[in-house]
């Protein structure tokens, strides 16, 4: 299965890497790069939903990920309001948790069950800071 690089609820990014290679990796930095870059531009802040549902990348691909992050600048980081990580396994969702608690990560970061969760929390945070909420797209699960 292809990466899904879904910006149809901009400025809502919706991402999945299936299966989490390098290769899939680079084709999403190069998408949330460009993304930023229009963030920047419109001077609106960006929301990922990350979908990690039953992934378990490599060593080597989370090293990659690592390196590709000390890339990014504080700025960067910034104008991305949230990062919200949806996994289904309960233990990994309180180990995500818990790590964020010793070290917050420099994007706000919230794991939760579902997709649904996900929509309610950033249209929360959209509603915070005054910005447009864009139409639920089919992923939210709204029914």
């Amino acid at each position: 299965m292809p990466a899904v690089l879904d910006d149809s609820a901009w400025p809502i990014l919706r991402n999945c890497l299936t299966p989490v290679t390098i290769e899939a990796f680079d084709e999403f930095a190069t998408w949330h790069t460009a993304a930023l870059e229009r963030a920047t531009a419109l001077g609106v802040y960006l929301y990922a939903v990350s979908d990690a549902r039953g992934q378990a990348p490599s060593l080597e691909v989370v090293r990659h990920i690592a390196r590709w992050q000390a890339t990014l600048t504080n700025a960067q980081f910034e104008r991305c309001a949230l990062n919200v990580v949806v996994v289904n396994n309960a233990l990994i969702r309180r180990a995500m948790t818990t790590i964020n608690w010793f070290k917050a990560p420099l994007t706000p970061q919230l794991v939760v069950a579902t997709h649904r969760e996900a929509w309610v929390a950033v249209v929360e945070d959209l509603e915070k800071r005054n910005q447009p909420i864009p139409p639920a797209p089919p992923w939210a699960d709204l029914t």
